[in-house]
Formats: structure tokens, sequence, C-alpha cells
């Protein structure tokens, strides 16, 4: 059961955290139009994705490694995450670290990594972890996202 549910979840987070978005000006910088606007919506409706303080998504930023935990955890548990009285995102990290889920600043003990581009692998890597409760291979995380309907290339 938790592994479905984690997979529902996951594959919610895929779409948001390549290109994220959502309805008729919600983001000053995305069109009713946008591709992946009805997906966008959904995750902004959730909580689980946040824009700019500007008024803006950015949909073609490059997402950072504390921004994809960020996102993840609220998609997990946005309760845990609001009620936390310490800094969300080292409650973040610790409350995914307690998954089995691990990011490479936290690997190398050096937080400005948190900043680094989050690469597509990583987000595969990151939902098999998830999921499976384990750390995959490169081409386990590629091969488990496309047997999974998550990625098509």
């Amino acid at each position: 059961m938790r592994k479905a549910f984690l997979a529902t979840m996951v594959s919610s987070v895929a779409v948001a955290s390549c290109a994220v978005a959502t309805e008729a000006s919600i983001y000053e910088d995305i069109p009713v139009n946008y591709t992946y606007y009805e997906t966008l919506q959904w995750a902004k409706d959730r909580g689980v994705i946040q824009g700019f303080a500007d008024g803006t998504f950015q949909p073609n930023a490059f997402i950072t490694e504390a921004q994809f935990v960020m996102m993840l955890t609220r998609l997990i548990d946005a309760a845990a995450l609001q009620q936390t009285t310490e800094d969300q995102r080292d409650f973040a990290y610790q409350y995914l670290e307690t998954l089995g889920v691990t990011f490479t600043s936290a690997t190398e003990n050096n937080i400005e990594l948190r900043d680094r581009e989050f690469t597509r692998l990583d987000v595969a890597k990151a939902f098999y972890t998830t999921v499976e409760g384990e750390a995959p291979s490169d081409k386990e995380a590629i091969d488990w996202m496309y047997a999974h309907g998550l990625s098509k290339g």
C-alpha cells in the first residue's frame, strides 16, 4: 500500500520537477495553454509547488536540489513540514533521510551543494529510493522511470 501511494505521488512530482506551472495567471509567466498547465495546477493546489516572490514560476530555470527536496517532502507529508519548529529545509532533508533518501549535499556534508542543479538522473534516483527503499545504480533508476511511465526519454 505504501509503495503504491509513494509511486503515485512520485509520478506527480516527476512532471512538476522538470517544468512546473499553474493556472490562469497564478504565475505571471505561465499561460493557461501551457503544456503542463493541468499537472502544475494540481501540484499548486496541493501545495507541492510554489512560485517565486515576484509572482513568477520560471519554468525554464533549472531546479536545485533544495527545491526538489522541498517539493518531495511537501508531496509526501506537507503537514509534518508545516508543523516543524526548525528550519523547513533542514527538516525536509532529515525527513527524507528517514525514508532512506539522501542527497549529495548531505552525503558530502556540504550545505552549499543544496543550490546545485538537480538533474533528471538525480530525480530518477530520488524517486526510485523513495518508493523502493534502496539506492539504485544510474541504469536501475533510469530503467525504473521508464517501466513506471515516468519518463519517455
